[in-house]
């Protein structure tokens, strides 16, 4: 009986520990159930995760999520710089007809009529048209038709023959006229003399330009044999040689070499210099250098030129981080890259001036590059889309103006992305660096 009771009460002891154990077990059962819960609905209503500008770049790409696209390449429209080219492109073509007219007369004088050119001033085209009656001198009698060919005797008669008649001087064309082959007074050089050069006494254009790249010098006393002739200036070197194709003691034609580079343009300071072999030189000056062009696409861009509006995030409390990178490192060829990251934030406004190209550079074309998300890459999160890519260039400013769009991913993480690119090409003088060359 003793051994039953202690079996017995033994039994219940168990059971009862049992029960306790299981009530002890569902309790516990039920607070870590609770527990997930509380955290699965805590997490649930949490904020999303922001991430650094690092972390966003690295979650995109993870995501394969940037979409490069590359724009049109679009001509720039004309600015200052441009417009000038263009003025002096079109006085480059007038002077090359009036040097093409002048360098056929030169070497074909010996076919022609006797030359002319030892009488200085005197206007080429209008002795070739010019009837060939008498003239009148100045009583207004008849010269008894004198002919091309008696001019000529008159006008290479000797110095000490001819004491009385008019001397050396720059202005012996206003008094010597000459209209079918009279002359009021004949002409005798007494020193080497340049009189015009292609067509003009001053503001004649010298250019490496194959297209323009031909010079008529006419005057007088250059003498034979051969001498020089070059350009003085604010150049790189100390002289420009210009290589003589026809010399004669009044007429000089030439050219410079076609490959030089180097040189910026110099307007109005230029002097030609003509060195006969056996006379002193003689100098005109107030002539124009303009430099052969060439188009070179910018891979960089200097910060300081680069005006990058600075914004917040949509709740104002963060600033959008803003990455430069010159040149771009996602856009082959392209100048520049810029990159914006961090909470929703929106368009952007930049803007980039050209106010610093060496003297002579001119924007020519643009092409612009975005990088962009899209839903399918939000990773099932809610997926935003704020301003359009667009850019302008800016006449007034000399600037190329960008509009952004900002795409926006909000899931487990939240993170924003603005990236864009940019290529320009610059035209400018040939073998220059388009950036921070100034005048000597």
């Amino acid at each position: 009986m003793k051994n039953w009771l202690r079996f017995w009460n033994n039994a219940r002891s168990l059971a009862l520990l049992t029960l306790v154990g299981t009530v002890f077990s569902g309790s516990c059962a039920v607070a870590a159930q609770q527990s997930r819960q509380s955290a699965m609905e805590a997490k649930q209503n949490a904020p999303a995760k922001k991430l650094s500008p690092e972390q966003i770049k690295e979650q995109i790409l993870k995501l394969g999520a940037v979409h490069k696209t590359a724009g049109t390449i679009t001509p720039i429209a004309l600015t200052p710089a441009k417009l000038k080219h263009t003025q002096i492109i079109a006085e480059l073509e007038k002077q090359k007809n009036i040097v093409a007219v002048e360098r056929e007369m030169v070497l074909a004088k010996d076919k022609k009529v006797p030359p002319v050119e030892t009488l200085r001033g005197v206007d080429k085209l209008q002795l070739s048209t010019q009837p060939t009656g008498p003239a009148k001198n100045a009583t207004g009698k008849g010269t008894g038709g004198a002919t091309n060919q008696s001019i000529a005797s008159q006008s290479s008669v000797s110095p000490k023959s001819n004491a009385g008649i008019a001397q050396s001087g720059s202005a012996i064309g206003k008094d010597s006229q000459v209209y079918g082959g009279a002359a009021k007074a004949a002409f005798v050089c007494q020193r080497p003399t340049v009189d015009t050069v292609n067509g003009r006494v001053k503001g004649a254009w010298f250019t490496p330009d194959p297209q323009y790249n031909h010079y008529t010098i006419q005057g007088c006393g250059f003498g034979d044999p051969q001498g020089k002739a070059y350009l003085l200036g604010p150049f790189a070197m100390p002289t420009v040689n210009l290589s003589v194709e026809y010399w004669s003691d009044t007429s000089i034609i030439a050219a410079m070499d076609p490959s030089l580079m180097g040189e910026l343009d110099h307007l109005g300071n230029v002097t030609l210099v003509v060195a006969p072999a056996n006379a002193k030189q003689v100098q005109t000056t107030g002539h124009n250098f303009y430099a052969a062009r060439q188009e070179v696409q910018l891979t960089t861009f200097p910060q300081s030129q680069a005006n990058l509006q600075r914004i917040t995030d949509a709740a104002g409390a963060d600033a959008v981080s803003v990455d430069f990178s010159s040149p771009a490192s996602d856009a082959p060829g392209a100048m520049v890259q810029i990159a914006r990251g961090g909470g929703r934030f929106g368009s952007a406004n930049d803007s980039f001036s050209f106010n610093q190209l060496s003297p002579g550079f001119f924007p020519e074309k643009a092409q612009f590059w975005h990088f962009d998300m899209t839903q399918g890459d939000c990773s099932g999160g809610t997926f935003y889309s704020d301003g359009n890519w667009n850019w302008t260039w800016d006449t007034s400013a000399n600037a190329l103006r960008v509009t952004t769009q900002e795409e926006h991913c909000h899931s487990s993480y939240d993170y924003s992305m603005s990236e864009y690119a940019l290529s320009v090409w610059v035209v400018g003088p040939r073998g220059l660096d388009p950036w921070g060359i100034h005048p000597r």
